[in-house]
């Protein structure tokens, strides 16, 4: 009865042993794939960030554009002669 109390105990502790020895590489295995899943995470909101600035830098200035172009159009023949004046003046310097 001893020896079988005794073969259990030292069967469970060794099954044990094992089991959490088989578990310890999933779990970093588990920790791992979540780090790289963070990363890509992290990737994707800084691409998501860069492509935001970029598009609202590229309405902004063809908003601007726009207004310029408006403000050409309302213009007279002649403020229009002296704007371009003005723009070949601003080249040439």
């Amino acid at each position: 009865m001893r020896r079988t109390k005794f073969l259990l105990l030292l069967s469970s502790y060794l099954l044990g042993g094992l089991s959490s020895a088989w578990a310890w590489p999933r779990v970093e295995l588990e920790a791992s794939e979540h780090q790289s899943w963070r990363d890509e995470r992290m990737q994707d909101k800084r691409r998501a960030e860069r492509e935001y600035q970029d598009n609202r830098q590229e309405r902004f200035q063809r908003r601007r554009d726009e207004r310029e172009d408006d403000r050409r159009e309302r213009l007279s023949p002649e403020e229009r002669r002296e704007l371009r004046r003005q723009i070949r003046r601003a080249n040439q310097d």
